[in-house]
C-alpha cells in the first residue's frame, strides 16, 4: 500500500483523512504541504492546548501530541 502512496503522492494526489488506515506523518506532510500542516499544528494549540482533541488518525500522521 505504501508503494501505491508513494506513486499518487509523485503524480501530485491527496488522501482523504477520513478513510486512510495506514499512512504515517511523512506521507502526511509530502501530501498537504510542511507549510499547511504547521499552520494546522498552530491552529490545534491555540485551540485545544491542552490536547483533549486528538484520534489515531492525528496521532499516527503527526497532528497530535502524545
Amino acid at each position: 500500500y505504501l508503494r501505491l502512496a508513494d506513486r499518487c503522492l509523485a503524480a501530485g494526489g491527496r488522501f482523504y483523512p477520513a478513510k486512510d488506515a495506514v499512512l504515517g506523518a511523512a506521507e502526511w506532510e509530502r501530501s498537504f504541504g510542511a507549510e499547511r500542516l504547521a499552520n494546522f499544528r498552530r491552529l490545534k494549540t491555540a485551540w485545544d492546548p491542552g490536547g483533549l482533541l486528538t484520534s489515531d488518525f492525528a496521532i499516527r500522521a503527526g497532528l497530535a501530541d502524545v
